[in-house]
């Protein structure tokens, strides 16, 4: 398969993931990540967000460049967090 049928093929799967309108918090779970608590921040992000009744889609990444990254109608803004 090409590059460009690959891409494609992505794209089409993300879609609605990323455009229904529910936002998508993605949160690096790799070893490094979880050895600085990531698991940790997904229960916490988990606990907050049916504390609050919020729908929200937790993606857990194995890239700690998405650490952890919210996004909602194609805008990501990087969220800080601390897991202590």
């Amino acid at each position: 398969m090409k590059f460009d049928e690959i891409r494609k093929k992505a794209i089409a799967e993300w879609e609605p993931v990323e455009l229904d309108g529910i936002p998508v918090i993605r949160i690096g779970t790799a070893t490094s990540d979880r050895a600085s608590g990531s698991l940790e921040v997904v229960e916490e992000f988990e606990k907050e967000l049916a504390r609050l009744n919020v729908k929200a889609k937790i993606i857990r990444s194995g890239f700690a460049i998405m650490n952890p990254w919210l996004s909602s109608a194609n805008r990501i803004i990087p969220v800080s967090v601390i897991a202590m």
